[in-house]
């Protein structure tokens, strides 16, 4: 597929571009990205901005912007604005994993600005007042009267032709009746030139912006946020008045990830109380716990393994890990305890409760691995989402079962051993 794509023309035109991209639909989102993002470097005029209707919707109302990160500048000329808009533009495109680097458009719009001459206006006993009551008039209308045709109403406005409004020299030539009944030329009273301005003037909290958008590919987005954030603090120099955040999407994964870390805390606080009140045990409800630990390790592993980034949906694959690794854990104890109310030893209940249930773990284990595992080597439309979730998970649960076959058992009798030397000693005291 890459020797045949590399013989299709650079194409100059988005549509182009659409052309050449709908000749293979079998690669993945990722690579279709990449192709996209080297056929439209060249087409002029065009920024780049990768996302989906509904994501674009939710980031806007989330974070105020679509894009990963958002580099806004704050302060009140606009001319600075854009030239600190352009550093930071620079300084970004030296971060690794940055991508489609994109400045808001501050001008561009062209403008026919007349400046009034305060002192000719003066002479011939006029005001700015009055002329810029006449330019008024004359480019943008003036209702003089009102004409019935029928039983319908029309406005009479009073302006100049469309081609004359269009014309410099002939809005120059526009007379203005003075007091004393002359009539001065605009271009003897004031100043006549075509120009660019802003096209919009963006405000946030009271203050003008620009903003430097980017997409981050190849690594977390809280990870290239930090790195961005550390260079413009240490490499752009703004002046006094200016300021600068750094926002986007990466605001709204920030927010998420707040509210996550404090689900994760209830929910190990939550299990930790449903362990003790069924075990009684306080040390052996600590054991069980031991498992999350070693889940926790083997998610972040996998992560590193597929090289897939510590997000929301990861996160969320973790607080999966909790049920499961603690549900191991439970089944084990709850046998060895099971068996010792019988009558068998500590030692042999647990030897016989760590092989007796090495099936049943192994098949809960494998159970939700081979559920997850579509998400994992299916590339289908969406799977990118959950995708961490199912890395996390999986990892976790591997890691997670070994450790409650080979190492649970031995910790376990470790702990119990020391409770009961413990008591001994209370007791001889």
């Amino acid at each position: 597929g890459g020797a045949k794509r590399s013989e299709d023309p650079m194409p100059h035109t988005i549509s182009d571009v659409v052309v050449v991209l709908k000749k293979d639909r079998t690669r993945s989102l990722d690579a279709i990205e990449r192709d996209m993002r080297e056929r439209t470097e060249n087409v002029p005029g065009v920024s780049i901005l990768f996302t989906t209707p509904l994501g674009m919707r939710i980031d806007e109302g989330l974070g105020g912007t679509p894009a990963d990160l958002s580099v806004r500048i704050f302060g009140p000329d606009l001319d600075t604005l854009t030239a600190l808009g352009e550093q930071a533009k620079a300084i970004m495109s030296r971060v690794e994993g940055i991508a489609d680097l994109r400045v808001e458009r501050m001008t561009g719009l062209p403008q026919l600005q007349i400046v009034v001459d305060r002192a000719a206006t003066a002479r011939v006993g006029l005001t700015p007042g009055d002329v810029i009551d006449a330019v008024r008039i004359g480019m943008v209308g003036q209702e003089a009267s009102s004409v019935w045709v029928g039983q319908r109403n029309y406005d009479l406005v009073v302006r100049l032709q469309d081609d004359a409004r269009n014309d410099v020299d002939a809005i120059g030539s526009l007379l203005i009746d003075g007091h004393d009944g002359s009539r001065i030329p605009l271009n003897q009273l004031a100043t006549i030139s075509k120009t660019f301005g802003p096209g919009a003037i963006r405000r946030e909290a009271g203050s003008r912006r620009i903003a430097v958008e980017a997409s981050v590919e190849g690594r977390d987005l809280g990870g290239a946020a930090r790195d961005v954030r550390q260079r413009l603090e240490r490499e752009l120099n703004l002046p006094a008045g200016y300021f600068l955040n750094v926002g986007g999407r990466v605001e709204s994964q920030q927010r998420a990830a707040r509210s996550l870390l404090i689900a994760i805390s209830v929910a190990v606080f939550a299990v930790f109380l449903l362990l003790y009140l069924a075990l009684g045990s306080t040390a052996e409800a600590l054991v069980i716990l031991t498992t999350l630990p070693d889940a926790f390790v083997g998610g972040i592993l996998a992560l590193l393994i597929a090289g897939e980034s510590w997000n929301v949906s990861s996160l969320v694959g973790l607080i999966g890990l909790f049920g499961i690794a603690v549900q191991n854990g439970l089944v084990l104890i709850a046998q060895v305890k099971a068996l010792i109310a019988e009558g068998a030893p500590f030692d042999a209940a647990l030897r016989e409760a760590s092989i007796g249930r090495v099936r049943p773990k192994l098949m809960t284990a494998c159970t939700a691995i081979l559920g997850l595992l579509p998400l994992l080597v299916l590339r289908l439309h969406g799977t990118e989402i959950e995708r961490p979730l199912a890395v996390v998970m999986i990892g976790g649960l591997i890691t997670s079962t070994l450790f409650t076959l080979f190492a649970l058992p031995t910790f376990y009798a470790f702990v119990h051993h020391w409770q009961e030397r413990w008591a001994a000693r209370r007791a001889t005291q």
